[in-house]
């Protein structure tokens, strides 16, 4: 069997020569040409040259000249290996072989070209979403009202150095940025090293905070909005203050504000007054764009509230108005003037002095009556009963979005105007309601109308809650829109609205300020007034905050706890596992 096995052996050796002296396509060439070899060197070394020349055009962004050579040196190679190879390139592409693999390679460059193109798109149109609960991430609605209003294109120069740059702070200031720009077209964002670019820091003025070191880990806060030839520092990235300074470079006219003066108001600006001005709610205003100024109706010969008046705010009078002067905020309020009023109507007879002025000459007409003492609030109280604290607003666009206002020693009001009678399909169209509270207080509430301390407490006569603490009055209100008919015009601008709080003191510095956490007042002072002017987009951004979670457990809770956790869970374990043991031993 064995030499039968080595003869069959030797013929099938001899079969495979005779078949491959027939055949030369089977022959294996042992020797290269020169030009064969010339042209595998070149060819390989031009596809060498291709992708270094791709990777230095994708490092560096850009088509210089010496990428440009490279590609092209590289690409005739590739040319004059085919062309010296063409017979052998041409047998090799008839093959089925090869056609199996340019399948597959078109296949794999296909899908590949569908993931660069969703990454693309991704790229182009991407999905945030903000899921803290504050959104701390988030621009506010009043931000992107104003960046859905931009008619005219907005830029950021952001000055930063490449090591603040990537710091944590400087990333996280480039994010904030960008959601401007996600937001609107019109915003534009560039980055300058003030140590590149020092022309350009001198062209601002050589901000302070350009030079700040960047080995401190923090990135400049240095921002400039410009919008054509008119341009604003930022001194710090706070969306107010970014949304401001697009507002003061894009908005040419500015509303005023007047504050009347010399009737025990509250000053505007008073530094010795220990907290009691409004120097931070003109602050707020003045970076909101409006002009505020001081009325005194007083030296007037004839009174008369100026023609570029926006909006006239009386807080906190104290001593009564001449008739002279009530007649001339009267007439401008008839007029289509816009009010805010911040009564000081405590208990009568609290100093033995004529009672502050409750401006009944004006609020009567307009469906407003003031209740004179002080709101006691036993279930929402800021640590004193006669400060309550709002955290349920009613509906509209003054109080929507607050958290919390908190109003000091405020008197209530009482909304006299009849409401209209519920809408239904068929009915004629009911009449508008021109006021509306804005802040009310609990049930448990009542309005004290003893300036006696000992007499604290609901006595017989005395309204009981909820009171009304604040109240919008709107003379051009459209009436609701009943079941199935078109919506109802919007509210005309040109008539005459009036805002009134039971209390002025929480205008104050004391009762406005954010450090305090009070941010929800300057909120509300702000929007009222935004409400009045007629400027949707001029609002408060009240800042955002993380808020703290605490978890409070009482005593034989948290022992509870640590039994379960030191105790309990560990012996489980040990247990468990010696039961596993023993189990294997018996098996």
């Amino acid at each position: 069997m064995a030499s039968e096995d080595k003869q069959d052996s030797r013929e099938g050796q001899e079969s495979a020569r005779r078949r491959t002296a027939v055949d030369p396509r089977l022959a294996v060439r042992l020797q290269r040409t020169a030009l064969e070899i010339a042209s595998l060197i070149v060819g390989w070394g031009g596809v060498a040259m291709l992708v270094a020349a791709l990777f230095w055009w994708a490092t560096i962004r850009s088509l210089t000249v010496p990428i440009i050579v490279l590609l092209a040196v590289g690409g005739a190679g590739v040319v004059f290996w085919v062309a010296a190879n063409f017979a052998q390139v041409r047998r090799t592409m008839g093959r089925r072989q090869f056609r199996a693999g340019v399948n597959s390679t078109a296949f794999t460059v296909f899908v590949l070209g569908i993931l660069v193109l969703l990454n693309f798109v991704g790229y182009r149109h991407h999905v945030v979403k903000d899921m803290t609960e504050a959104r701390i991430h988030s621009l506010s609605e009043q931000t992107i009202e104003v960046l859905k209003g931009l008619d005219k294109d907005v830029e950021f120069l952001v000055f930063l150095t490449p090591e603040s740059q990537h710091s944590p702070a400087g990333a996280k200031l480039m994010d904030y940025l960008n959601e401007y720009v996600r937001h609107s077209r019109h915003v534009k964002l560039s980055i300058h090293d003030p140590a590149v670019e020092p022309e350009l820091v001198e062209k601002y003025k050589k901000y302070d905070m350009l030079t700040m070191s960047a080995s401190s880990g923090r990135a400049p806060t240095a921002i400039v909005v410009q919008c054509g030839d008119r341009h604003n520092t930022v001194s710090g990235s706070a969306e107010a203050d970014l949304t401001s300074a697009i507002l003061q470079v894009t908005t040419k006219e500015k509303p005023k504000v007047y504050f009347l003066s010399g009737h025990g108001e509250w000053p505007l600006v008073d530094p010795s007054s220990n907290g009691g001005d409004l120097s931070n709610l003109k602050r707020t205003l003045t970076s909101q764009q409006y002009e505020t100024a001081t009325l005194i109706l007083g030296k007037m010969k004839k009174p008369e509230i100026p023609k570029d008046c926006t909006v006239l705010v009386i807080a906190g009078a104290t001593y009564p108005i001449p008739e002279k002067e009530m007649q001339a905020i009267k007439r401008y309020v008839d007029g289509g003037g816009k009010l805010l009023i911040a009564l000081n109507c405590g208990p009568l007879g609290t100093a033995g002095e004529p009672p502050s002025p409750d401006f009944s000459e004006i609020l009567k007409e307009h469906g407003i009556e003031v209740q004179r003492g002080m709101v006691i609030d036993v279930a929402n109280a800021a640590g004193d009963l006669r400060v309550p604290a709002i955290t349920n607003f009613e509906d509209h666009p003054i109080v929507n979005g607050l958290q919390l206002v908190v109003l000091p020693t405020t008197c209530a009001l009482k909304i006299t105007e009849t409401p209209p009678p519920p809408a239904y399909p068929g009915a004629p169209p009911p009449p508008a309601q021109k006021v509306k509270a804005l802040l009310k207080s609990s049930s448990r509430s009542w309005l004290e109308t003893s300036s006696n301390p000992k007499d604290l407490g609901p006595g017989p006569g005395e309204p009981r809650g909820p009171l009304v603490l604040a109240a919008a009055v709107d003379e051009g209100a459209s009436p609701p829109t009943p079941p199935g008919l078109p919506e109802a015009p919007p509210s005309d601008t040109s008539a005459a609205r009036i805002v009134v709080f039971g209390d002025s003191e929480f205008l104050t510095n004391r009762y406005n300020e954010v450090r305090m956490g009070l941010w929800g007042n300057a909120d509300m002072a702000a929007k009222s007034i935004a409400w009045l002017a007629a400027r949707k987009n001029l609002v408060s951004i009240p800042p955002k905050r993380e808020m703290p979670r605490f978890l409070s457990m009482k005593r034989s809770q948290r022992m509870l706890v640590t039994i379960v956790c030191v105790g309990i869970i560990p012996l489980l374990i040990i247990v468990s596992g010696a039961v596993v043991w023993f189990m294997r031993r018996r098996g």
